[in-house]
């Protein structure tokens, strides 16, 4: 059951962008018209929203909030990985002292947060290889 829905807005000129972007590079989970998390927990829903193109006004990149986070168990540096390989666009990804996180921007500019407490990562993949990833002390 969903108890949460995000509403993104859309226009008819970017709804197929916008849909594709979750479905296919981010593999979010399409289900009865909404987008689900990776993640087992199905409690929160994605939904694109048609709205007229006058009535979708958003403020400057630089002045967004995230729209939601969301908390994978580990290996972090695989996932991004595989993001990024698949075309997600990333403000920024990094490890610090509780682990990882990373933040990501839709076709439409919206961004949004992924964490992990974990450093494990099954597959060893270095995360340094990919161009936006720090570290901070």
């Amino acid at each position: 059951m969903t108890t949460v829905n995000i509403i993104i807005p859309v226009t008819a000129e970017t709804y197929e962008t916008v849909n594709s972007y979750y479905k296919d590079i981010l593999r979010f989970e399409e289900n009865e018209g909404l987008f689900f998390l990776p993640i087992p927990n199905k409690t929160v829903g994605l939904l694109l929203m048609y709205a007229r193109s006058d009535s979708v006004i958003l403020p400057p990149d630089s002045r967004r909030l995230p729209m939601f986070s969301f908390h994978i168990e580990r290996d972090f540096p695989t996932y991004c990985t595989e993001l990024y390989k698949r075309g997600a666009v990333f403000d920024m990804a990094c490890n610090h002292r509780g682990g990882y996180y990373a933040r990501i921007i839709d076709p439409l500019g919206n961004p949004f947060e992924i964490w992990c407490d974990s450093e494990e990562d099954e597959a060893g993949t270095d995360p340094f290889e990919l161009p936006f990833f720090y570290t901070i002390d």
